[in-house]
């Protein structure tokens, strides 16, 4: 934004009070554009890219092409200064008319200055050495939308400015933001150039709403591929799954056929099992009427060995009396030989001694 100067008694009523003037009060636009469309869209292109990124913070502003107010000595010298980009962390969000140090109560953190032959040598001088003894803007940098070359940082160190280096990817790295600046090259609005963009740490860039509408539309396209793919799969799927199904319900008659073959089987089985029972409780009956016979010819055989002992019993006492009758004759016939002994004894005496008698 280049320097302007506005008619004397737009401020004289708020050069003659004790209270600090708002952005309500102050001048907010010099009615010209930037230097060139290419710087519009540089500018447009870094805060376009970046409002993503700080809406994921509780807090934070970017702006561009807005007046900043860090002084009264300023406000009484109608020194009217606009960054073409800033960014302010740690403030609450809203909109601003312009950036007033004293009302926020805090200075931007970054200053970026799109260069142009009218403004360079403004923008390396002096408002270097305003942001970096009045202002005390952390980090400062500058780039030149139709030269690529010329980009240059710095950052505060002991209240001077120190150039910040390229690091390996060459790239600014703004320590404030936690982010890098690259330069990029590409179509942004139609027109082809080297632009000035925001990038993560880790290498990426932070996309515009372009990029980001294009990243939406390959997601949703990668999205319903994979949609459809799935839906083939799962129409696969579910062609194998009928087919699996038609086996399974063939399998299941054939099972079911089985089943019933299995179940006449058992019936089978099941009347073999009464018959085969009917014959056994016949057989346990006959077996039963077995035992009774079989007990009673026990019982029979008992009481003939009982007999056959008690028989045998008495052929022993018969045998005994038997013996006994015998030694009963002998000594029977031994008395009566004995008696016709004595008789032929006295018969004897009789004859030799009858006469004596």
């Amino acid at each position: 934004m280049t320097q302007t100067t506005l008619p004397s008694d737009s401020l004289t009523n708020y050069l003659t009070v004790a209270i600090p003037p708002t952005q309500k009060d102050l001048p907010f636009d010099d009615g010209k554009n930037m230097e060139t469309f290419r710087h519009k869209l540089q500018m447009d292109i870094l805060i376009e890219t970046l409002y993503p990124w700080l809406e994921q913070r509780d807090n934070g502003f970017v702006g561009g092409n807005m007046f900043l107010y860090f002084s009264m000595v300023q406000v009484r010298n109608k020194d009217y200064q606009g960054p073409d980009f800033f960014v302010v962390l740690d403030v609450p969000k809203g909109e601003r008319l312009s950036w007033v140090v004293w009302e926020e109560g805090k200075a931007p953190d970054v200053i970026i200055e799109l260069l142009s032959p009218s403004t360079a040598a403004k923008d390396k001088l002096v408002k270097k050495l305003t942001y970096q003894n009045q202002v005390r803007v952390p980090e400062y940098f500058w780039f030149d939308p139709f030269n690529s070359d010329d980009l240059a940082g710095f950052r505060l160190d002991i209240n001077t400015y120190q150039p910040i280096l390229s690091d390996s990817q060459d790239r600014l790295v703004s320590q404030q933001l936690q982010l890098a600046l690259v330069k990029w090259y590409g179509l942004y609005y139609g027109v082809n150039a080297t632009w000035l963009r925001w990038e993560t740490l880790a290498g990426e860039l932070l996309p515009t709403g372009q990029e980001n509408a294009v990243n939406a539309q390959i997601k949703a396209q990668e999205a319903q591929a994979k949609a459809n793919e799935a839906e083939n799969k799962a129409n696969e799927a579910q062609a194998k799954a009928n087919e699996a199904q038609a086996k399974a319900n063939e399998a299941q008659a054939k099972a079911n056929e089985a089943e019933n073959k299995a179940n006449e089987a058992e019936n089978k089985a099941n009347e073999a099992q009464a018959k085969a029972n009917e014959a056994q409780a016949k057989a346990n009956e006959a077996q039963a009427k077995a035992n009774e016979a079989e007990n009673k010819a026990n019982e029979a055989e008992n009481k003939a060995l009982e007999a056959e002992v008690k028989a045998n019993e008495a052929q022993t006492k018969a045998n005994e009396a038997e013996v006994k009758v015998e030694e009963v004759q002998i000594q029977v016939r031994e008395m009566e030989q004995r008696s016709q002994d004595l008789e032929n004894l006295l018969q004897q005496y009789k004859e030799k001694f009858g006469e004596l008698l």
